[in-house]
């Protein structure tokens, strides 16, 4: 894959310019939600009539051919008829539902991906299995799903991030939830493996088997957050690399952003930087098409979810600060 072709060139936007811009997308969106309100009503209705007016026809008819004229295939045809009718209405009725969900991805999705600074979006893309698979802190899992990724190339640095769910087995219940977030950094110098962690229950489960080969390493940057890390390498003197106070304090603020959930943070690879937060909430799915969509809450919540993701972002301005 050519990452120059998949991804756009991203830069910070000055916030007053951006909310104007975002505003535009909003009443954009506001538009086609409309449109295609006014298309799903109409269409709804006359499902409505065609399942009542077929239904009661193929009631009548099925109780005319089996009862006066004995005639039992013909009668259930008759039901059938009655009832296969509506049913295709009623999937063209719900037809502008659907499109509403996928226009919403498709148009004002890369749009606001834009507005962020640059950024591409893609609906169905992700994070390579391969990569993550050698991060060290997945758990155990079998389907991997990745869903709104954005693409872009921040200060020389490649940035992706997206949705993720991991599930297990036949359980519709996912193992894991939240965000994925790579970066491939060109002037990255940390050798080793190494994980940076608050999430205590993935240190539980993995500190004395899958990361055996790993040694804990002490900490004195963290001392400034409320956030209790652990750090474990491969490479002792890469790893004092992790240990800096501003690092720790825009973990701890990306953690407080995304409701205080456990950060991890992995190096490998020597040009890589991983990291994932657990965190259910699905930000980027279209409104209800009946719900008008509130532009001031809207613009909030819009801005919320961005300050988030270049929040996570400004990470990368720690490492580059520290290795220039």
């Amino acid at each position: 894959m050519d990452f120059n072709k998949v991804a756009g060139e991203v830069e910070r936007r000055d916030h007053t310019d951006f909310q104007a811009e975002v505003e535009k997308l909003i009443n954009e969106a506001e538009a086609i939600r409309l449109d295609l309100m006014k298309i799903y009503d109409t269409r709804h209705m006359i499902a409505v009539a065609c399942s009542i007016i077929f239904v009661l026809m193929g009631s009548a008819a099925f109780g005319w051919y089996l009862l006066y004229e004995g005639q039992v295939i013909v009668a259930i045809l008759c039901m059938a008829v009655g009832i296969a009718i509506p049913s295709f209405v009623h999937g063209w009725a719900e037809q502008p539902l659907k499109n509403y969900k996928r226009d919403y991805k498709e148009r004002f999705m890369p749009k606001l991906a834009k507005a962020l600074g640059g950024f591409k979006f893609y609906p169905q893309r992700g994070i390579s299995k391969k990569l993550i698979d050698k991060t060290g802190v997945m758990p155990p899992y079998d389907r991997y799903y990745a869903e709104d990724c954005f693409m872009g190339k921040y200060k020389g640095t490649k940035v992706i991030f997206s949705e993720a769910r991991l599930h297990r087995g036949g359980s519709a219940t996912p193992v894991f939830d939240g965000i994925f977030i790579l970066m491939e950094m060109a002037n990255l110098k940390i050798s080793g493996h190494s994980i940076l962690t608050s999430d205590h229950n993935m240190i539980g489960h993995y500190a004395s088997s899958r990361w055996k080969k790993l040694s804990p390493m002490p900490l004195k940057a963290d001392k400034t957050t409320s956030i209790n890390f652990k750090l474990f390498s491969s490479q002792p003197d890469a790893a004092k690399a992790l240990d800096k106070e501003r690092l720790f304090q825009e973990l701890e603020e990306a953690s407080h952003i995304f409701d205080n959930a456990p950060i991890t943070l992995v190096a490998f690879g020597q040009k890589y930087l991983f990291m994932m937060l657990p965190y259910s909430h699905n930000m980027f799915e279209a409104y209800n098409v009946h719900v008008p969509i509130p532009t001031k809450q809207h613009m909030t919540q819009s801005n919320k979810e961005i300050d988030q993701l270049l929040e996570i972002i400004d990470v990368i301005d720690v490492f580059q600060d520290e290795e220039r």
